[in-house]
């Protein structure tokens, strides 16, 4: 749990979060989202990232469901994070 008078300057920052499903991901993106981020999760379990978005504090939080095992895949990741927001 985050500390609420910790500001921690993230407010409309954008953050891309790997493995956002489950785990250390989902917790990272949380803890994001509630420090004033916007989270782009991406994980290989859609369904799970769907689940997990219902955790996020944030208005503008997106995910996508991708394998990120390749250079193209990263770069893919990136482009749609910049797309939804900037």
């Amino acid at each position: 749990m985050t500390d609420p008078t910790l500001d921690l300057g993230l407010e409309g920052k954008v953050a891309l979060v790997t493995g956002a499903a489950s785990g250390m991901g989902a917790a990272v993106a949380r803890m994001l989202s509630a420090s004033g981020a916007i989270v782009h999760g991406v994980d290989l379990n859609g369904e799970g990232l769907a689940a997990a978005r219902q955790g996020l504090a944030g208005k503008c939080d997106s995910i996508a469901a991708a394998d990120l095992g390749s250079v193209a895949a990263c770069r893919s990741a990136v482009a749609e994070a910049e797309a939804a927001h900037g």
